[in-house]
């Protein structure tokens, strides 16, 4: 069996959950006997292991690139995989990474996955929403099938777009291991030597990042704790201007981009993992903050509670009393931090790559 993944999510991101997701999902592949994998990759500067996969097992077109993730980077790998694809024969299974497919690729089945309706359900936070959208609906209408990766992921799929419910599978992700270093614990015990509360990823606006330092402003937290945020790149000015007018430039720190090892020993050293969006269709950081022994805190919205079921303790998004009393519970009660990280590893425990690759798999071989 042939199958081919596409640059997309890659060309769009250097790192996140949906590029971590095909790279283990890819890495499963390689394990696996009488499959063809291919990756049309491109110019890339991802961190998620690209170069961690065994090429013997894996045909990749990439090339190292200082080119930024984005459209730029999106349409010169569009064009570069337009050229290679017809080279490469037919494919039993093409695997989209994100919205759209290349037009010259071959196949006989495509798959899609479903990540979430952000889009459908904040419009007002997305200028290119209806763009997004259209570009989901030519997407599903031609996929023989589409994964979803929770519960609700599906309900939201079904809510906005009209699928025939015989294609659409829900597979969970896995979770991937992530291990502390040395080194690395040693780096974050020099940025921030006080206890910290910890916020993981992009800050776009439905992920409530501003929401969430307001809440900790407004809770006096910031007398005892830091804040620590790791990816999503460099603070913007409103992030910036937000900061300073709470007078917290000295106790919120910003890592930009971190490598694997780093963010492990970061969620290790965490006093607590906090978790603000007002969106998700799975959201790996909580139970990657769960596996490595730090409680976590989540917002009850979306896909959240299915995914983290018991392992967190919960707010109300828009309920900004809601999120300080669940800070200061959750940083100071002693019996409710140990029960969260007891739950919180039974939680994380259920989910690993090979379940997910093997219902995958299991799917692939079911379209022939």
């Amino acid at each position: 069996m042939k199958i081919i993944f596409d640059h997309q999510v890659f060309s769009l991101q250097n790192a996140g959950g949906a590029s971590r997701y095909f790279i283990e999902l890819i890495r499963y592949l390689c394990d696996q006997s009488l499959l063809e994998t291919h990756l049309l990759l491109g110019l890339t500067n991802t961190l998620s292991g690209i170069e961690d996969l065994d090429r013997e097992k894996v045909t990749s077109l990439s090339i190292r690139t200082s080119l930024p993730p984005g459209m730029i980077r999106y349409f010169t790998n569009e064009i570069l995989s337009n050229i290679a694809a017809p080279w490469k024969g037919t494919f039993n299974i093409y695997h989209s990474t994100y919205y759209r497919f290349i037009p010259f690729i071959r196949f006989n089945n495509l798959v899609a996955t479903h990540h979430d309706c952000v889009q459908e359900s904040l419009p007002s936070l997305f200028p290119d929403a209806r763009k997004i959208i259209a570009a989901k609906q030519r997407l599903y209408r031609k996929a023989d099938a589409i994964i979803c990766v929770s519960e609700a992921s599906q309900r939201d799929l079904f809510k906005f777009y009209d699928v025939d419910p015989g294609k659409v599978r829900v597979i969970y992700h896995g979770l991937s291991n992530l291990i502390p270093t040395d080194l690395a614990l040693g780096e974050i015990r020099q940025i921030r030597s006080r206890p910290y509360l910890l916020y993981v990823g992009s800050r776009f606006a439905y992920k409530n990042f501003n929401g969430f330092v307001n809440a900790f402003y407004h809770s006096n937290l910031q007398k005892d704790f830091d804040l620590l945020v790791i990816g999503g790149g460099q603070p913007t000015l409103e992030e910036k201007r937000l900061i300073t007018s709470f007078n917290m430039n000295r106790c919120v720190r910003f890592i930009p981009y971190a490598t694997d090892h780093l963010l492990a020993a970061a969620y290790s050293l965490a006093h607590l993992f906090v978790y603000p969006s007002l969106f998700e269709g799975f959201g790996f950081p909580p139970l990657e903050a769960m596996s490595l022994r730090c409680p976590v805190l989540v917002a009850n919205t979306s896909s959240l509670p299915e995914i983290c079921k018991h392992g967190a303790l919960y707010f109300e998004p828009k309920n900004e009393e809601s999120l300080i009393y669940a800070l200061k519970s959750a940083t100071s009660d002693t019996s409710l931090r140990c029960m969260l990280i007891s739950n919180g590893r039974e939680v994380a425990s259920e989910y690993n790559w090979k379940k997910c690759g093997d219902k995958t798999l299991k799917l692939y071989h079911q379209l022939g």
